[in-house]
């Protein structure tokens, strides 16, 4: 019955509604509802207690719709918010890559220079054996003449004819005994006697002029050689 549609609490003058709590019609309105003030005020109040629903419920259609978008913004938020997250952690991706593709670049010319400066002290050393001088085979690495010790000169005797005698030395009058000889081999020559004018030499060996060892040869030792094409 209708009398059943009606509210059967009411509340106090001027309190508010709680929310989400039903809609409850003032002291007042609700006696009136009930036919406290008569047939035609029942009516009255009825036409306002219909209007309070529909406000009520308007209002709290309105607040649903309200939440929902409120819901909807949040939801829009956190999703840019998740975009933002996503495009910085790409971001971060791309510049940790771009710095280890740096690094391996970095790595790959730092080891090709090494590979670089390794085969130049591969060809420098190379070369040097290579063009290594040796020691001077003829004078022992000693600098000196092989043939007179590095003295220069030889000695050369011229006998007497007769022990106890002084007979000069037929190519040389007067000359007779032990007499210098310049060493051929070192540039030098002559006794003063038979084989002419002395001139001692200068006790350098020919090979190495003095030096005690000997340049490699244009092009290098050529037993090195051989050794670095094996």
């Amino acid at each position: 019955s209708e009398d059943e549609s009606l509210p059967e609490f009411y509340r106090v003058e001027g309190a508010l509604v709680a929310e989400g709590a039903p809609l409850l019609p003032e002291y007042r309105l609700w006696v009136s509802l009930h036919g406290g003030n008569g047939v035609f005020e029942r009516r009255r109040a009825k036409v306002e207690w219909d209007e309070l629903l529909r406000a009520h419920a308007a209002k709290a259609q309105e607040k649903q719709e309200e939440a929902e978008r409120q819901r909807q913004r949040e939801l829009e938020a956190e999703r840019k918010r998740r975009l933002i997250d996503e495009e910085l952690k790409l971001r971060v991706a791309e510049a940790e890559a771009e710095r280890q593709r740096r690094l391996a670049e970095e790595e790959r010319i730092r080891a090709l220079q090494e590979e670089a400066e390794h085969l130049r002290r591969q060809e420098e050393e190379r070369r040097q054996r290579l063009m290594q001088p040796r020691p001077c085979e003829a004078c022992e690495a000693t600098g000196r003449c092989a043939n007179c010790e590095g003295k220069g000169s030889l000695e050369k005797y011229y006998l007497a004819p007769a022990v106890k005698t002084r007979t000069a030395v037929p190519e040389r009058p007067g000359a007779f005994g032990c007499l210098p000889l310049g060493c051929a081999a070192c540039g030098g020559g002559g006794d003063g006697a038979s084989w002419g004018g002395f001139a001692a030499g200068d006790g350098k060996c020919g090979e190495c002029r003095g030096a005690g060892v000997r340049a490699a040869p244009p092009g290098g030792w050529p037993d090195v050689q051989q050794q670095q094409l094996q």
